[in-house]
């Protein structure tokens, strides 16, 4: 299917192009009506010079006039320019979000909420820079230094060839002295908008989770992170200030209008020695020199803002040319049964495959458990069954059905997965637990509760069910909070539960209050537990020992035990900690 989203600026506009090009030429007849005011303030001053008062007054009016109407119209410019930019914002959220939503599940993993957060929100407000001002300024920049260029050729064309030759001449030295700066290592807006979107993403994480590193100590390990952002960034800024800023300061100052309205007089009293021009005439050459500068000084500084707003545009295109996850339009009907990886190789580069060619059974109804060394295909086994992502080769089965033949609400439908990395939302707890089955009862989101083992707990906090998470001291530790996804599990009473380290940041304490809850909540139905601590897993129905993308040993914890293998070797160096400790 073809992607229907844009792939680059010109697409992504398409709907306001016909806006922008209202916004650009009220810029255009804006800044045309500014080039008329020293025109007429010549001629004015010509006719005042021949003591024609008559003449005199009526451009002086005419200048007025187009100081008023270039206000006008540069106001109504801006104006409708924001208008057009804040309703095509608010429809690229909405496509935008609607494009995440049909990414694969996968990509949330491997991209961070404040990542995410940054798209949806500040990245898709830079582009504002572009739409509400790139066009319009861009237009009246580029008008402005043209029309001077021409009005001073018109009066004299020595005089004004003679003014830009030095104008020019300086803005060339200013060029080759940046170039020089850039060559010399200095070069780093990339680097600088890498180390900034870096540093905004920790801050975002390290704010989202404030309160639970506050109250747990855990601050040390989780500030490092967001640390070397900082340094990071502090570093490239330093880097960017000793050497790029120094260019444009030395440009910044070679461009100064009073310089090149002084080279305008030294010129311009040139010419009027030799005849070329008169001295009322003078005056066209000072005021034009003057706005020449400003006019590329301001081209420059929007040309900085669009480089910062391509940055997010290339950020946002980047997502949207990602491939949706594609579902049938027929797609068959769910038969539970047993789930079976069919000659499945996966990666997540196409040249770095992290499974390969596996070929496995787990069970309907049966408990199976993955384990291995870190980095060894294991969370990507499991994710493949919810299909996080698509196999690149072999299927996924459930009940001798590809599960790309499935629809989504099917697959997920039948699904309940329990991860290591908890997510809850800044909401009543009730609200968390019923994400499962957003129509059930008080009765029923309780009882699930219950069977999670977080019902007393539930029943401490200050409003109970009704608490708000993140709020008012409503702080939960990492095994509650894990109780919680688990009451999700509950609720939502699927025939498949996949169960990610789900024990992995719980204290002793609540660990055991895990166990028995996954106990539970695995009775009758299809289990694949990932685990590092091998006696969680002594009663699974079977154990597969996954490892360089591969199944090294299969079999229950006894017969894995007598083959002096992998999981003989993990089982013994795990008992022997345990006795050192």
């Amino acid at each position: 299917m073809e992607n229907k989203y844009p792939s680059n600026l010109k697409e992504l506009v398409k709907p306001i192009k016909f806006e922008l090009f209202v916004t650009v030429i009220i810029a255009v007849l804006g800044s045309l009506s500014l080039l008329v005011v020293p025109v007429a303030i010549t001629l004015a001053f010509g006719y005042l010079v021949s003591k024609n008062m008559s003449g005199f007054l009526i451009f002086i009016i005419v200048a007025g006039l187009g100081i008023v109407l270039r206000q006008g119209l540069h106001s109504f410019s801006l104006y409708y320019s924001h208008i057009v930019e804040a309703k095509f914002r608010y429809k690229l959220r909405i496509d935008f979000t609607d494009k995440l939503s049909k990414l694969p599940l996968g990509f949330f993993t491997t991209t961070s909420s404040g990542a995410i957060r940054k798209l949806v929100s500040t990245d898709t407000s830079y582009i504002h820079t572009i739409i509400a001002h790139g066009y319009t300024e861009l237009a009246a920049s580029v008008t402005l230094p043209i029309g001077c260029i021409i009005i001073m050729l018109i009066f004299d064309w020595r005089t004004a060839l003679i003014i830009l030759a030095v104008f020019f001449i300086n803005l060339i030295i200013g060029i080759i002295w940046m170039n020089v700066k850039n060559k010399e290592g200095y070069n780093v807006n990339d680097e600088y908008e890498k180390a900034q979107r870096e540093m905004a993403h920790s801050t975002i994480e390290i704010v989202d989770g404030i309160k639970e590193i506050k109250n747990f100590g855990i601050s040390n390990s989780l500030f490092a992170k967001f640390d070397d952002a900082v340094k990071r960034f502090t570093t490239i800024s330093d880097k960017w200030v000793s050497g790029s800023s120094k260019a444009f300061s030395f440009i910044g100052s070679i461009m100064q209008p009073s310089i090149s309205m002084f080279i305008a007089l030294v010129v311009s009293i040139f010419s009027i020695y030799n005849s070329w021009i008169t001295f009322d005439q003078i005056i066209i050459f000072l005021l034009l020199s003057m706005e020449l500068p400003t006019s590329l000084i301001n081209l420059a500084q929007i040309g900085n803002h669009l480089r910062l707003g391509k940055h997010s545009l290339d950020e946002i295109l980047n997502i949207y040319a990602k491939e949706d996850q594609k579902y049938k339009y027929k797609p068959k009907e769910l038969v539970l049964g047993d789930i079976e990886f069919k000659d499945v190789s996966f990666g997540y580069e196409k040249d770095n495959l992290v499974l390969n060619n596996i070929n496995c059974v787990i069970p309907k109804n049966k408990i199976t458990a993955l384990v291995g060394p870190s980095g060894g295909g294991k969370t990507t086994m499991a994710r493949l069954i919810a299909r996080f992502w698509d196999t690149q080769k072999g299927s996924v089965r459930i009940g001798d059905i590809d599960i790309k033949d499935l629809s989504e609400k099917d697959l997920l439908s039948s699904i309940s997965l329990v991860f290591q990395d908890i997510s809850l939302l800044r909401s009543s707890v009730s609200e968390n637990i019923a994400l499962a089955k957003p129509n059930a009862s008080q009765k029923e989101i309780e009882e699930a509760a219950k069977l999670a083992l977080i019902h007393d707990r539930i029943m401490q906090l200050p409003n109970k069910y009704d608490s708000i998470i993140g709020e008012k001291g409503v702080v939960l530790s990492g095994g509650e909070k894990q109780r919680v996804t688990i009451a999700r599990a509950f609720l939502a009473n699927t025939p498949i539960v996949i169960l990610d380290e789900a024990t992995a940041q719980a204290d002793a304490e609540s660990e055991v209050e895990i166990q028995k809850a996954i106990s539970t909540l695995g009775k009758n139905k299809t289990v694949v537990i990932i685990a590092h601590r091998l006696q969680s897993i002594v009663k699974a129905d079977q154990i597969l020992v996954v490892g360089d993308g591969v199944i090294k040993e299969s079999g229950t914890h006894d017969e894995l035990v007598k083959q002096n293998g992998i999981y003989q070797n993990m089982w013994e160096s795990q008992n022997n900690e345990k006795e050192v400790r």
